[in-house]
């Protein structure tokens, strides 16, 4: 199931989550899975979305604009970007790259997006592409 989840596009998230929400509760309760296994699990969903977005921006798309910003934020957070691939990050005068972290940062994306995946109420993420 860890496998499932870490070849999962994040704009699916939710429907796997519904679809799977019986097993993910009861492997999840009976301690098979646990924070760390899930959290591990969607980093490859998460990382290959930052790179799409990072490709957006190289097409003079608006960080603004980003269907999820805060995953951009992640990314300059936990230094995921190389120093090529931080000039392509338009920055506003007088930003930097911490105030894109202060203003679209979650404090845990990884967590809030393992209990959206255990406790699907609402979408995970939402893409229009």
């Amino acid at each position: 199931m860890l496998d499932e989840i870490s070849k999962i596009r994040l704009n699916q998230l939710n429907d796997y989550a519904r679809a799977n929400q019986n097993t993910l509760k009861t492997i999840y309760d009976k301690g098979i899975i646990d924070d760390k296994n899930i959290k591990e699990a969607l980093i490859t969903p998460v990382t290959v979305r930052i790179w799409e977005d990072l490709y957006l921006l190289t097409k003079d798309f608006v960080f603004e604009n980003l269907p999820n910003p805060e995953l951009i934020a992640y990314a300059l957070e936990h230094n995921m970007f190389s120093e090529e691939q931080l000039k392509i990050i338009p920055l506003d005068q007088g930003d930097t790259f911490q105030t894109i972290i202060d203003m679209y940062g979650k404090e845990d994306l990884l967590d809030s997006l393992k209990e959206k995946l255990l406790n699907p109420t609402q979408p995970c993420y939402e893409f229009n592409q």
